[in-house]
């Protein structure tokens, strides 16, 4: 995986780092600045990339909104946000991806599609 076109692309993660960020953490993404029609992408909205070191498991590509992440009701934020160490006001503050990340974090990729 090339990790210098992700970075061309705008693409951030969890270290400053982002080839720590993809093979150590799992995850980058990278967050529309505005609207693509033609892809159907609105502004806002997160392209995150997982990563895993098992072959047996693929790099996974999947869209997310802030409001999504935030409205899904399985997600128990109270439980995610002790397990952050950060109050669920705070938690819910985070931008799109690291909110994804915090809650892949807790929940596993495999619960968002990743």
């Amino acid at each position: 995986m090339n990790i210098s076109k992700y970075k061309k692309q705008g693409f951030v993660g969890a270290d400053i780092n982002l080839k720590t960020s993809l093979y150590e953490y799992g995850l980058i993404w990278k967050e529309f600045k505005y609207n693509l029609k033609k892809r159907g992408i609105k502004k806002g909205e997160i392209l995150a990339i997982s990563y895993s070191k098992y072959p047996e498991e693929n790099t996974n590509y999947a869209y997310f909104t802030k409001s999504e992440l935030i409205n899904e009701d399985w997600i128990d934020y109270k439980d995610v946000a002790e397990f952050c160490g950060l109050p669920v006001d705070e938690l819910k503050s985070q931008d799109a991806g690291h909110l994804l990340f915090l809650l892949i974090s807790f929940y596993g990729a495999e619960n968002f599609g990743l």
